[in-house]
C-alpha cells in the first residue's frame, strides 16, 4: 500500500472533532438536528460546569434568549484504526464507562435535556489497501461496539445517540468517507431548574464574550 498522505480521522481528539463538527453548518446540522431540540438552538461547545460541579459540558445547545430549555451533552469517541482490524478491539472502549456517569450527573443537576454520544471513528485506509473501497468496519468490530453502546444503566430521561465516521479512502478526516447516526433513545424534556437555568445564562454571556475578545483580537504573521 502506498504511504498515506492524509492525516487520519482516529487520531483526531474528541475536543477537534467536536469543534470541527460544530464549524461546520453541515456537520452541525447532521448531529444536532434531533426532533425536540429547537431548530434555533445555537451551540456551544466544552463549557465549565464552573459551581455546577466537576468538568464541562461537551455540547450545550440554547435557543437565543431561551435560557430554560438547555440541551446538555456529553460525548465520547470509540476510534478504530489499523491496530484495531488486526486485533478486532475497538479502542476508548473503556470510556463509555465514564461517559455514563457524565451524563448521569447531568440528568442529576437538572437541565431541561440532556443526551449521550458515541462517536465511533473509523480510519479503515490501511485494512482497504489501495482499492477503491468505502468499507469500514468488520463484523466483528461492528459487533463489539454494538453490544458495547447500550442503554442500560442510564438515568431513564438520557437520550442516546450512536454516530459513525468512516474515513475509508486517503482524504482528509471527515472528507470523502461515510457517516450514519443511529438514534438509541430520545431525551425526556423536564423542567430545568432554576439554578441551573442561571448557569446556562451566565454560560452563554461568557461564551458570546469570549467569541467578541477573539474576534477583536489582532491577527499576526507575514504576509
Amino acid at each position: 500500500m502506498n504511504a498515506l498522505q492524509h492525516n487520519s480521522l482516529a487520531e483526531m481528539s474528541e475536543s477537534a472533532l467536536i469543534h470541527t463538527l460544530l464549524g461546520d453548518a453541515q456537520w452541525r446540522s447532521r448531529v444536532t438536528n434531533i426532533h425536540g431540540i429547537p431548530d434555533d438552538a445555537i451551540p456551544y461547545p466544552e463549557i465549565p460546569l464552573g459551581n455546577l460541579g466537576n468538568g464541562d459540558v461537551d455540547i450545550l445547545l440554547v435557543p437565543p434568549d431561551d435560557f430554560d430549555r438547555a440541551t446538555a451533552i456529553q460525548a465520547k469517541r470509540i476510534k478504530v484504526h489499523e491496530p484495531s482490524f488486526a486485533t478486532e478491539m475497538p479502542g476508548k472502549l473503556s470510556e463509555l464507562g465514564k461517559l455514563q456517569q457524565q451524563v448521569n450527573l447531568l440528568a442529576k443537576l437538572g437541565f431541561w435535556q440532556v443526551y449521550s454520544f458515541v462517536f465511533v471513528v473509523v480510519d479503515s485506509r490501511a485494512n482497504n489497501g489501495n482499492l477503491m473501497s468505502y468499507a469500514g468496519l468488520t463484523p466483528p468490530l461492528r459487533d463489539k461496539i454494538e453490544a458495547s453502546i447500550s442503554l442500560e444503566g442510564l438515568a431513564p430521561e438520557v437520550g442516546l445517540l450512536h454516530f459513525e465516521f468512516v474515513q475509508p479512502l486517503d482524504h482528509y478526516p471527515l472528507g470523502a468517507g461515510t457517516f450514519s447516526a443511529r438514534l438509541k433513545r430520545l431525551a425526556q424534556p423536564r423542567e430545568q431548574l432554576p439554578s441551573v437555568t442561571e448557569w446556562v445564562r451566565q454560560a452563554v454571556q461568557s461564551a458570546k464574550t469570549q467569541q467578541v475578545v477573539a474576534a477583536d483580537r489582532p491577527k499576526t504573521g507575514s504576509g
